[in-house]
């Protein structure tokens, strides 16, 4: 586990936190902008004296004011991405990339310089000074020089905020591949609602400095007490497997534990992965009777689990499919004449699937 309990106060801000995440998976830290999610990182990463902190990692005890024992950055085996990297001026790529490489501890995930260069297709920008690069590229040189120093925690504060939406998407799903073939454990820090949704397993939630929510992201996404649940964009992420392709109709069936879904594509891919589906609450809506005659492809049974009425006369309805998590977004008036409340058997009528893994 990593644990931490820190409290630290920056003129009217206050951070006051404790809590753990497991180490292991993809951990995101969400919230708004000003709540201490980058205090925090920084904090475990050994950046941000002036605390009373206390973080230990494993076995390992980085930080314990209250007995003056403090493990430096460089000591605690972690690598970190920014939200803007820094280049020392001048450099090529190259250079940039084999300082991180030189700086590898000793890890079960070193890798072998030639192979991650080849993984992320960096060869073509070697010879390129770090001035020229685009913003997403930029990124990716800053990712793979902290892959390079062989980390066993992977720090992020929100690495891909500044670049377009293809280049984080593509970003993204190699961080997810990356977890999936290595085991690297990561922790994310970000403000968007749909980057927590897709890419955390576990979620830390910050508000104004403070620990509001802490727990498995399946579990606190279908929250609606919580933010993410009440958010007109609220989605549900959930990991299936390739099941068969039909060509005629440019379609693919995925199996989760609990149903199938069928998604739109125009060819098979590959088997054995898991592959995850974004399913936005706006995008489901709920019958009591099973439907009939309908162009929806996915109409699942479910049950409901508790519902909140929204201030824009919405009402956000937590459901399961089986022991699956699901979000459903409808009127107050269809809420009123289904006569939801928990417990009430329905089928939930799934309009759109969106894939996460290409």
């Amino acid at each position: 586990m990593l644990e931490f309990q820190a409290r630290l106060r920056h003129g009217a801000f206050a951070l006051d936190v404790q809590g753990e995440l497991p180490a292991r998976g993809r951990s995101v830290i969400f919230g708004p902008s000003g709540a201490g999610k980058s205090t925090l990182l920084r904090l475990i990463a050994g950046l941000e004296r002036g605390a009373q902190a206390r973080i230990a990692y494993g076995d390992e005890l980085w930080q314990d004011d209250a007995r003056r024992l403090f493990v430096p950055p460089h000591r605690r085996c972690v690598g970190l991405v920014f939200q803007h990297p820094v280049f020392l001026p001048g450099c090529r790529v190259e250079q940039v990339l084999r300082y991180g490489w030189r700086r590898r501890g000793r890890s079960v995930r070193a890798f072998d310089f030639g192979s991650i260069i080849e993984r992320f297709g960096l060869g073509p920008l070697l010879i390129r000074n770090v001035h020229t690069l685009s913003g997403g590229e930029c990124q990716r040189v800053a990712l793979v020089r902290a892959l390079l120093a062989a980390p066993r925690l992977l720090l992020l504060d929100e690495p891909f905020s500044g670049v377009d939406e293809e280049a984080r998407a593509v970003l993204l799903q190699e961080l997810d591949d990356l977890q999936a073939d290595l085991g690297l454990p990561m922790l994310y820090v970000t403000h968007a609602a749909r980057e927590t949704v897709s890419f955390a397993d576990h979620l830390l939630l910050l508000e104004a400095g403070q620990v509001r929510a802490l727990g498995a992201m399946h579990a606190l996404a279908t929250d609606v007490s919580l933010p993410l649940a009440r958010r007109p964009d609220a989605a549900v992420a959930i990991t299936t497997e390739f099941v068969r392709h039909d060509p005629q109709d440019g379609v693919s069936c995925l199996s989760f534990a609990d149903g199938e879904l069928w998604v739109s594509e125009s060819r098979p891919r590959e088997t054995g992965r898991p592959r995850r589906v974004l399913v936005n609450a706006r995008d489901v809506s709920l019958a009591r009777e099973a439907p009939h005659g309908t162009s929806i492809l996915n109409v699942l049974p479910a049950f409901v689990v508790e519902l909140a009425e929204l201030p824009d006369a919405a009402v956000v309805v937590s459901l399961r499919i089986g022991a699956t998590p699901l979000l459903a977004r409808v009127s107050r008036r269809s809420a009123r004449e289904l006569e939801l409340q928990p417990g009430s058997r329905v089928y939930a009528q799934i309009k759109g699937v969106a894939l996460l893994n290409h």
